[in-house]
């Protein structure tokens, strides 16, 4: 019954780490193809310049496998880029091998500030997390048309990801590993029982084999006295047969003491081995649980990030449509935020971020979710609420910013929110809720800001 607690308990825990280790995995995967998408509509911004690297570009795969990443043509065309900015390579005449006079120079400040910018604004909340986003910002601003700083940007932003693939490589070997040590376990605790039950099997044929050989010698000695013609004659015969058992019962408690004290080595060996495994699984249950919170928690405000944001919505929208009870949803911004960062400081609109994220979640039921989306910007699903009780909620929260007393060097600071709701119907999907949303919020704004609107505004 042990036996097969044990092996069920750590089958099942097996079992759910192979689970979270593959879904890790698809999590690459993707992240992975989003980020070899981006690659080549950026590459594309170079399309036409140059006949060598449109056909460098044009034998890319469409999409990306971790398998076979195709960085030898990567780093050839990282090359031609390289020398198309510097006016090296002239445009090639497609009719004939000759080469016509050196093409224009293109912008590249422009272009790579363009890029940049874009990458930045799509960053995974994970690798924004890893970043100075004041500092990249200021950078852009004292750029004055200078590429080397936004390769200097580029560098950083590319070590952060390495740092977070890095972090992840180094779950999935840390949870590998883990693997590989509870199949080693099982394994050792597998041959643990199959010995024992060899040893029983051993012990009850030898005992059986003692207990006949034990009847035959008492037999023969049975004989022996009745075919006795002298005392001296039964005398040799029983002290044969006398020392023949007195070997083997010699032999059997031997054997048995061997074997008692193996059994004692093996269960205190045991015993070592299911506490190590005990410690090793809270050590990871702990790491795991450190992960997963790191993954869907912004490290600033502590409250949930865009990551928690998609998962939620996608399990209320499917409630949604199986049993069609009301989902709202309500997206927020701060007002005037560039101007609060441009006139105090980042440190001052991190503040701002953090109060109002904290009085906004204290607000917030059980059933609802709440977090950050990006930048100033906070999502509030309102789960089993329609129109007019989602806009009371967001309402109330609404003038309980207004009056949060943020004071700078004692001078007042009036922090405010403005607000944009809509409620699914009819063929709703995630996109188009959050679109008109997102419209009810830019009216809100457009029209004196610090106020909530809903879609029936528009």
């Amino acid at each position: 019954m042990a036996e097969a607690t044990i092996k069920d308990n750590w089958k099942e825990k097996y079992y759910k780490a192979v689970v979270d280790q593959d879904h890790l995995e698809q999590e690459n995967k993707e992240g992975l193809d989003k980020l070899y998408k981006e690659l080549l509509r950026a590459l594309g911004h170079f399309r036409g310049h140059d006949t060598a690297f449109d056909e460098s570009l044009s034998r890319l795969p469409k999409k990306a496998d971790l398998a076979d990443i195709p960085f030898e043509e990567l780093k050839h065309l990282n090359y031609q880029i390289s020398e198309m900015l510097d006016g090296l390579i002239p445009l090639a005449d497609d009719q004939s091998n000759q080469c016509v006079s050196p093409a224009p120079k293109i912008a590249p400040y422009t272009v790579a500030k363009e890029l940049l910018q874009y990458l930045i604004e799509k960053l995974p909340e994970i690798v924004a997390g890893k970043i100075d986003s004041h500092k990249l910002e200021s950078a852009f601003h004292q750029a004055n048309d200078d590429i080397n700083v936004l390769r200097a940007i580029n560098d950083d932003i590319e070590m952060a990801l390495s740092g977070v693939l890095e972090s992840q490589d180094k779950k999935v070997a840390e949870l590998s590993g883990f693997l590989c040590t509870i199949i080693k376990r099982l394994d050792g605790f597998k041959a643990h029982f199959t010995e024992e039950k060899f040893d029983r099997k051993t012990r009850s044929s030898e005992r059986k084999k003692l207990g006949d050989f034990l009847g035959s010698n008492l037999d023969q000695i049975r004989t022996s006295v009745a075919a006795a013609e002298s005392i001296e004659q039964l005398q040799v015969a029983i002290d044969s047969r006398i020392d023949e058992i007195d070997s083997e019962v010699t032999s059997y408690v031997h054997q048995e003491t061997l074997r008692a004290d193996k059994a004692e080595k093996s269960s205190v060996a045991l015993e070592g081995q299911l506490e190590k495994l005990h410690l090793q699984t809270n050590q990871l249950r702990e790491s795991l649980e450190t992960a997963r919170s790191d993954a869907i928690v912004d490290p600033l405000t502590n409250v949930s990030n865009r990551r928690a944001y998609d998962d939620r919505f996608n399990i209320e929208y499917t409630r949604w449509k199986r049993y069609r009870e009301p989902l709202t949803l309500a997206i927020m911004d701060i007002d005037h935020f560039k101007s609060v960062n441009d006139t105090y400081g980042h440190p001052i609109g991190d503040k701002v971020l953090k109060v109002v994220a904290e009085r906004i979640q204290s607000q917030v039921r059980e059933s609802d979710f709440f977090g950050r989306i990006g930048g100033e910007e906070f999502a509030l699903i309102l789960v089993s609420s329609d129109i007019e009780s989602a806009m009371t909620k967001v309402e109330a929260l609404r003038t309980s910013v207004e009056s949060c007393n943020f004071t700078v060097k004692t001078e007042k600071l009036q922090v405010t929110i403005s607000i944009g709701v809509a409620t699914f119907s009819g063929e709703d999907t995630i996109e188009s809720i959050y679109q008109r949303a997102d419209e009810a919020l830019i009216k809100a704004k457009q029209t004196g800001r610090n106020k909530s609107l809903s879609e029936l505004d528009l």
